[in-house]
C-alpha cells in the first residue's frame, strides 16, 4: 500500500512548506525579553536586534509563518524572524501562518538613540548596473577581507539617513578594516576599480563615491560626521556630538518683573555645536530670551528647558512671586528687657 508523500514529508519535517493538510489554529510568538504580547529595547546600548521565534499550532500544521512589521522605521522583521529596531516609537510585529488564518502579534517599544558607526562608506548605484551593489573592502593584499568576493551587499537608505539622500547604498566597516584599506565596488559582474586594479584607498570615517569619482570622498552629514574633500580617502572631521547638557542653576524664585539668566554647561567641552535654543513651557508666567536670561511675568510656576543642536536636553523649575510677596526682615532690639520693643521701618 502506498503513502502519501505529503503526509509522510511534513511529519519528519516541520517547516515543510505544503504541510499536511492541517489549518493552524493559532500562533504563538516567542524570543528574548517577550512577555504578555511585548517587548521593549534600548537601542542606545548597541542592542538593535531581536530573534523571535513562531509557532504554530497544532504542530501537525505547517510551521511556516509570513512577517510584517505595522512601522518599519521604527522596528522592521526580516524573513528569518529577526527584528531589528531602528528608532524610538512603536511598531506591531506580527507572523501569520501560511496554513489558514491564524496570526499572533507582539509590541514593539523602542526607546533610546542608536549608536552611530563612526566608519561608514555610501556609494550610488552606476549607470547600468543593476542587481545588488557589493562593498568589497580588504587591505594589505586580500589578506584580511570584510567577506570573500564579491564583497557584503550593501544597504539601501532611506530618508532619514543623515548622510545621503533616499536610495543611496550604504556599508559600515568593521574596525580592523577602517584603515590603510582598499574598496571595489560592485554587482557581480561589473566592478569599479575595474578587474586587476587596486580598489580606492579608504582610511576610515564615513565616506562616499558616485560614478565617475576616482577616489572616495568624506561625505558630509547633519549628525556625525561632516566631511570635507581632503585627499578623498576619508579624512573627514568627525563631529563630536553632545552627550549631556545640564542647566545652572536648576531652580530659581523671581518676582514678577524680575530677571536672572541661566546657563548651561555641555557634557564634553570639545563638542563641534555648544548652542542651544531654549524654551518656557509657559511664557505667561515666566519667559527665556536667546541668551538664557529668565523674566517672571506673573506669579505661578513654568519649566525653562534648553536643548541642544543635537537633542540633548535639561530644565529648571522657576517660580514667580506676586509683586510685594517678600520675606521680611526680622529685628532684634537689645537689650531684651526692654519696656518697648516696638520699631520704625524706614528706606
Amino acid at each position: 500500500m502506498g503513502y502519501d508523500p505529503d503526509t509522510y514529508i511534513d511529519s519528519q519535517e516541520t517547516d515543510y512548506e505544503g504541510g499536511s493538510g492541517v489549518d493552524a489554529t493559532g500562533v504563538t510568538i516567542s524570543g528574548d525579553g517577550v512577555s504578555n504580547g511585548a517587548v521593549t529595547r534600548d537601542i542606545s546600548n548597541g542592542s538593535t536586534t531581536l530573534k523571535l521565534t513562531a509557532t504554530v499550532i497544532p504542530a501537525e500544521a505547517s510551521q511556516r509563518v509570513t512577517w510584517s512589521s505595522s512601522n518599519a522605521s521604527v522596528a522592521s522583521v526580516a524573513s528569518d524572524s529577526t527584528v531589528t529596531f531602528k528608532k524610538a516609537g512603536t511598531a506591531t510585529i506580527t507572523a501569520k501562518a501560511n496554513s489558514g488564518s491564524a496570526s499572533a502579534s507582539i509590541t514593539a517599544t523602542v526607546t533610546g538613540e542608536a549608536q552611530k558607526a563612526t566608519n561608514v562608506i555610501y556609494a550610488t548605484m552606476p549607470s547600468g548596473w543593476s542587481g545588488t551593489l557589493y562593498a568589497y573592502v580588504y587591505s594589505g593584499s586580500g589578506t584580511a577581507k570584510n567577506a570573500a568576493w564579491p564583497g557584503v551587499a550593501m544597504t539601501k537608505v532611506d530618508s532619514s539617513d543623515d548622510c545621503a539622500n533616499a536610495g543611496t547604498y550604504k556599508y559600515e566597516v568593521p574596525d580592523d578594516l577602517a584603515s590603510n584599506a582598499k574598496v571595489i565596488f560592485t554587482n557581480g559582474s561589473s566592478q569599479y576599480p575595474g578587474s586587476r586594479a587596486d580598489g580606492m584607498a579608504y582610511t576610515g570615517d564615513t565616506v562616499s563615491w558616485t560614478s565617475g569619482q576616482t577616489s572616495l570622498m568624506a561625505a558630509t552629514c547633519s549628525g556625525g560626521t561632516d566631511g570635507n574633500t581632503g585627499g578623498g580617502t576619508g579624512g573627514g572631521t568627525t563631529v563630536v556630538a553632545v552627550s549631556d547638557v545640564s542647566v545652572s542653576p536648576s531652580s530659581l524664585s523671581l518676582p514678577v518683573g524680575g530677571s536672572q539668566r541661566l546657563s548651561a554647561v555641555v557634557s564634553l567641552s570639545n563638542a563641534s555645536d555648544k548652542s542651544m535654543s531654549w524654551s518656557s513651557s509657559d511664557p505667561s508666567v515666566a519667559t527665556v530670551g536667546s541668551d538664557c536670561t529668565v523674566t517672571g511675568v506673573k506669579a505661578g510656576s513654568a519649566t525653562v528647558t534648553a536643548v541642544s543642536s543635537y537633542g540633548k536636553s535639561a530644565s529648571a523649575s522657576v517660580v514667580v512671586k506676586a509683586a510685594g510677596s517678600v520675606t521680611m526682615p526680622v529685628s532684634m532690639v537689645s537689650p531684651a528687657s526692654a519696656t518697648d520693643k516696638a520699631v520704625t521701618w524706614g528706606s
